[in-house]
């Protein structure tokens, strides 16, 4: 579970940081918190975003470095949680899709509109 004080941090964050992160981020990588933190993104929020994910053996479940090495693991944001994250922390209501880049774009969509106008 989230706590609220994430998502007033990320309420609270400057569009253009928010805008930043929102661009890293697509429905299949995953990005060492440092990026975030670069970026200036609030570090509760770069916490709270951050998770171990490992690798099922599928092609589609599989995690793969940037040389193209299966790996079982990876400590990092996922670009598509990170999106959910915002869209959650916005109230937005985005529609379900059944891929990851679909969702993905989704999402920015949505975040995008409510930063923007």
């Amino acid at each position: 579970m989230i706590p609220q004080e994430v998502y007033e941090a990320i309420r609270q964050t400057e569009k253009r940081i928010l805008l930043a992160a929102v661009d890293l981020c697509n429905g299949w990588v995953i990005l060492k918190p440092e990026a975030f933190i670069q970026l200036g993104l609030d570090k509760k929020v770069v916490e709270a975003a951050t998770e171990m994910h490992t690798s099922d053996g599928s092609w589609t479940g599989s995690i793969w470095d940037k040389d193209g090495k299966k790996v079982d693991y990876a400590w990092g944001i996922s670009g598509l949680a990170f999106l959910e994250l915002v869209s959650h922390a916005f109230g937005l209501k985005v529609p379900g899709f059944l891929g990851r880049g679909f969702q993905a774009s989704a999402y920015k969509k949505a975040i995008r509109e409510k930063l923007e106008g």
